[in-house]
């Protein structure tokens, strides 16, 4: 191994336009060379295709891994997928490329020549937008670990499903396991350990990489996975009921296309211009909108594909243990639902908001908003009840608005993972709880910081460049907790190896143990227990008991919400 990567990274400096002088760095790979650029502490190799365009006929369908790259220039970031932009000045504007199937991998100098273990990091943005090159993984590669950023197909070009196999769905999750199969063909190259590959991702990444930890198709790509504020849990629909691939059918009408499950619908909207794709696809919040009907673009169960990515639903997955028996780091950030507050105004009044209030909240079985059971519309309204009080202002009493939303979409979920897979593997839960003038707050419409750290804060700490970052005494010390648990976890295949200097993270076991992830971490356990509790009997409770779509809302209103009043 030594004599290979020392073969193989062969520096060769030219002279560009002026003075400046660049380094660039080749790779020899089995399909062709690819040349990077050198800084003085890392090597990164930037857009470098992984699979073939998705585009024409191979729109819709899984990745084809890419055959030869000649002389690749790895030189410059590629194109984002296909996106509304965010910020700045895209906000709201159409971006990206259907050709867009890149990842970008950065490798460290150092005096070590043994085979580095590879951090394999996907990004969030809901599945409707981000990208690989967002993230400057310069934080991590000072810690000795080789980082590789994956792009995969967004919104409705990563996630429209047919219901058969002619178009399966979730090809946004197919392009990462075609990411994760070229990092076991040519990260050595680079230096990487094969053996040694973490997933790790937040919010739709952390969702994202709980997908892949159930994936049959992903099984031997990687050996630990670390999910940040995002869990396939949290998507309680079910798959058998929703059929989203109705709403693939609702883009074929609106494209004027057949919209019978078949080759002539697969062609015709194969042949819709990729930005027209996007636009006509975008989600309407209006609640009286016939688009409000449709589910939206994320992972799902393809059970009826002859090869699922996610055979199983995810509860089920974990309770019959069909899934990658390996390490898992799992958690959340203290206030992440208090995104949703920034929100919420987009839907009007709160009363406008409650309306499908089941819906909303991701606990009804069916994600078509008109397919709500009365029961389901009950075990939400009691969660309105419990959490705000009904409060029709969200600025009063934010605090139980925050609770409620971080509860249903993050933490909730995030625990219920932790308990069923610690069956299995080991898990390592946390609450990051770092309170910093670095925050999303305003970002996402709050009027101030009080609820900080949100949804997102504790991407601020591994990858600083997101937003203009000014780290004091606190804020550095958090930095180095978080990156040496991840890199140790990457490294060693758990956070707590010996020798190392931070205090020990202890599994989540039957203690319900998690870290207080803070720049003096401590071990708790037993996180928030009245509240998750209250969600157990209302959202798991009911249907593990066989009470569901069919049941009579009346035959469980009585005892709960007598329960419920006496809480309150």
């Amino acid at each position: 191994m030594l004599l290979e990567v020392v073969a193989v990274l062969l520096v060769q400096i030219f002279l560009v336009k002026g003075d400046e002088e660049t380094e660039f760095v080749t790779v020899s790979t089995d399909i062709g060379t690819i040349t990077g650029l050198k800084k003085a502490t890392y090597s990164e190799f930037l857009g470098i295709p992984y699979a073939e365009p998705p585009t024409g006929s191979l729109r819709f369908k899984p990745p084809l891994p890419v055959q030869q790259y000649q002389d690749f220039q790895a030189t410059t970031f590629g194109s984002k997928c296909v996106q509304l932009g965010m910020f700045g000045e895209d906000a709201g504007k159409p971006v990206g490329d259907e050709d867009c199937l890149l990842l970008n991998v950065y490798v460290p100098v150092s005096d070590s020549t043994s085979p580095k273990a590879v951090m394999f990091w996907i990004h969030g943005g809901g599945f409707q937008m981000g990208a690989a090159q967002d993230y400057h993984p310069r934080s991590f590669l000072a810690e000795d670990v080789i980082v590789v950023a994956v792009n995969y197909r967004l919104g409705v070009f990563g996630f429209a499903s047919f219901g058969n196999d002619l178009v399966s769905g979730n090809m946004g999750l197919r392009d990462q396991i075609e990411g994760l199969k070229w990092v076991q063909k040519h990260i050595h190259h680079f230096g990487g350990d094969p053996s040694r590959v973490t997933i790790f991702g937040e919010s739709a990444g952390g969702m994202s990489v709980s997908a892949l930890h159930m994936s049959p198709l992903a099984r031997g790509l990687f050996s630990g996975a670390i999910a940040q504020s995002g869990t396939m849990v949290m998507l309680r629909e079910d798959a058998k009921v929703s059929k989203n691939w109705r709403t693939t059918q609702a883009i074929a009408y609106d494209f004027k296309c057949n919209t019978e499950y078949g080759e002539e619908m697969l062609k015709c909207l194969q042949a819709v211009p990729a930005l027209e794709m996007l636009m006509g696809t975008q989600a309407d919040i209006d609640p009286e909108s016939k688009k409000f009907e449709r589910s939206g673009s994320f992972p799902t169960s393809d059970y009826f594909s002859s090869d699922p990515v996610l055979p199983y639903d995810p509860l089920t997955a974990l309770t019959l243990g069909e899934f990658n028996h390996i390490p898992l780091i799992t958690g959340t950030v203290k206030n992440d639902g208090a995104l949703l507050l920034g929100f919420a105004p987009l839907f009007g009044t709160v009363e406008n908001y409650m309306k499908k209030a089941a819906g909303h909240l991701q606990i009804a079985g069916s994600t078509n908003k008109s397919e709500i059971t009365a029961s389901e519309e009950l075990e939400a309204d009691i969660m309105y009840q419990f959490y705000t009080g009904r409060s029709t202002n969200m600025s009063i009493n934010q605090d139980g608005w925050s609770d409620m939303f971080t509860d249903v979409f993050f933490q909730n979920p995030d625990q219920k993972l932790a308990e069923m897979a610690s069956k299995h593997v080991d898990v390592y839960n946390y609450v990051f709880t770092h309170k910093s003038e670095n925050t999303f707050c305003q970002m996402f419409g709050l009027p101030d910081n009080s609820l900080a750290p949100i949804h997102g804060d504790d991407l601020l700490f591994q990858f600083p460049d997101l937003m203009e970052t000014k780290y004091n005494e606190q804020d550095e010390g958090m930095a180095r907790v978080m990156l040496k648990y991840w890199t140790q976890f990457a490294k060693h295949g758990a956070p707590s190896p010996p020798g190392q200097d931070l205090p020990t993270w202890n599994k989540f076991g039957t203690q319900k143990n998690y870290l207080d992830l803070s720049a003096e971490p401590e071990m708790k356990s037993n996180l928030n227990p009245s509240r998750h509790l209250f969600l157990q009997r209302i959202i798991h409770g009911p249907r593990e008991a066989g009470i569901g779509e069919g049941s009579l809302a009346g035959s469980i209103s009585d005892s709960i919400v007598d329960a419920i009043n006496n809480i309150l």
